[in-house]
């Protein structure tokens, strides 16, 4: 009997010492799992934040670009929009939107008969492309003033004027993002009894 019951306590102790051996493998294959799962989603969020952080980069140095660009331009058109010639001055509100704005003047007498012509070029551009060159469209006016007056001895005659022409156009311009040299290729159209293609070549500086 007492062999009986020592041979008991031996199996039964086999049993639940087996039992435990299994449980605890079990239990750091279990731990072991979760480490590796966490060590996973440590290296997702590094690399989550790495490629937030180049983004915000990114969206900085564009956002920065994106305002830091030359707006002042000044030089001289030849014929173009001012006729035979004007000075010439552009402004950009932003990269792809600008004015331009230019003077001619016009003078001529010849046998007691005198006249001056006014001629300002104002119309805005719509830019397309990127940095340096761009495909322009241009939609304005051209605001002239004249004056005339004759001068034959007993007769004294002189009269004065101003009317504004429409005036469209596109061509080449490039502009410098950071400033230099500037050039423009247009090709316009002033509407003046009828409709009158016109081409411009501009030369200046940007700022």
């Amino acid at each position: 009997m007492k062999k009986s019951m020592t041979m008991g306590l031996v199996v039964c102790a086999l049993v639940f010492g087996g039992s435990d051996g299994a449980w605890a493998k079990s239990k750091r294959k279990m731990m072991k799992k979760k480490q590796t799962m966490e060590q996973v989603e440590d290296q997702a969020d590094d690399q989550y934040s790495d490629e937030s952080g180049d983004e915000v980069e990114y969206r900085q140095r564009r956002s920065s670009r994106s305002e830091d660009f030359s707006r002042w331009g000044l030089g001289a058109e030849l014929l173009g929009a001012g006729v035979l010639y004007s000075a010439y001055g552009t402004y950009r509100f932003a990269r792809e939107i600008g004015v331009n704005f230019g003077f001619s003047f016009y003078s001529a007498s010849s046998a007691g008969v005198s006249a001056t012509i006014i001629v300002l070029p104002l119309y805005a551009s719509y830019l397309l492309g990127d940095r340096n060159h761009f495909f322009e469209l241009d939609g304005g006016l051209d605001i002239v003033i004249a004056s005339a007056s004759v001068d034959a001895g007993a007769v004294s005659l002189s009269a004065s004027g101003s009317g504004a022409l429409p005036l469209v156009g596109l061509g080449y311009r490039y502009w410098p993002e950071d400033g230099g040299f500037l050039f423009r290729a247009n090709l316009y159209g002033l509407i003046a009894n009828g409709f009158n293609i016109w081409f411009g070549l501009t030369f200046g500086y940007a700022f």
